[in-house]
């Protein structure tokens, strides 16, 4: 909806010639449609290839892109070890 026509709706609404309810139910109806639009033009676009759910992080690779010290490492491939035990 353009800003001109949104203004002339709030005027009418200021001088009582369109009730607040109907303004209401025309802009719940303009969110829906343009909602309704948005995602008709997600789905047709195709997808450039297929989504893969990623993986977590090991332990040992967020000691690495943290710059941990050997004892850091050590201490967090033990919980990794710990964590994998308990799945």
């Amino acid at each position: 909806m353009e800003e001109h026509a949104l203004r002339e709706l709030i005027d009418a609404v200021e001088a009582g010639r369109l009730s607040r309810r109907r303004f209401v139910q025309t802009m719940i109806g303009v969110l829906a449609a343009a909602v309704l639009v948005q995602a008709d033009v997600m789905r047709r676009q195709p997808t450039s290839e297929p989504i893969t759910p990623l993986t977590p992080p090991t332990c040992a690779m967020r000691s690495e892109a943290a710059g941990l010290s050997p004892a850091a490492e050590a201490s967090a491939d033990m919980i990794q070890e710990d964590a994998d035990g308990r799945a």
